[in-house]
């Protein structure tokens, strides 16, 4: 399923201050089996006493379902 996010893997460098505003894309095939998937984003932070450990572990859920009408 990594390859269902238009930005794929890698890092994204982020300017001090709040983000706002941003998304995660997803391109989901129609062929694509019914399940439920679960995404992780670490953010590190330059400069923090401990650099093997990440600022912010995100964990989230894509659950791809049948289309109809509801």
């Amino acid at each position: 399923t990594n390859n269902w996010i238009l930005f794929g893997t890698g890092s994204i460098a982020l300017p001090p201050g709040p983000v706002e505003g941003k998304l995660i894309r997803f391109k989901i095939p129609e062929e694509a089996p019914l399940c439920t998937a679960e995404y992780q984003i670490l953010i590190w932070r330059e400069g923090l006493d401990n650099p093997s450990s990440p600022y912010a572990d995100l964990q989230f859920f894509v659950e791809t379902e049948s289309s109809g009408i509801f």
